[in-house]
């Protein structure tokens, strides 16, 4: 057989190969967004984060390590909403499902939000999701902003 068709053949295999493993990583995303999609309680913890806030005139960003964890509750996609259980209380939130997880959206009494994306992606546990929180405030007139990184984890009972 010419060498040609050797190397013909490997590079379908390795295409099919390729393609087989693409599948199979869809095939378990589809699968986490769907698990993800069908949470009705979870519990977010951010270990770390950036804020910055404006009391000298100018925003200044700093990196902190630190602990914040909140329960999202009672999560309903159809009706757009859920409620949101922290050491400052609980909020009721409207709950956006997307193609890469679920926003959470918080207008807080003063008027400003704070975001939550929990996204399907690749995790090494099967019930733990990445998830980012963003807040956008201003105070008194000093903007406050901060953005923290961590996961949140369907409990159990789901």
């Amino acid at each position: 057989m010419p060498t040609s068709c050797v190397s013909l053949s490997c590079v379908k295999l390795a295409s099919l190969l390729v393609l087989l493993f693409a599948l199979a990583n869809q095939s378990l995303a589809d699968e986490r967004l769907t698990l993800l999609h069908s949470a009705t309680t979870m519990r977010c913890t951010f270990s770390v984060g950036s804020s910055a806030d404006s009391r000298d005139g100018y925003l200044k960003p700093s990196i902190q390590d630190s602990k914040m964890s909140f329960v999202l509750d009672s999560i309903d996609l159809r009706g757009a909403k859920a409620r949101a259980i922290g050491s400052q209380g609980a909020s009721n939130e409207i709950a956006l499902e997307t193609a890469s997880g679920i926003t959470f959206i918080e207008k807080t009494d003063t008027g400003n939000q704070v975001f939550t994306t929990v996204f399907a992606g690749a995790s090494k546990i099967p019930s733990v999701f990445h998830a980012v929180t963003s807040r956008h405030m201003e105070m008194m007139g000093v903007v406050v902003v901060s953005q923290w990184y961590g996961v949140c984890e369907i409990l159990p009972g789901q």
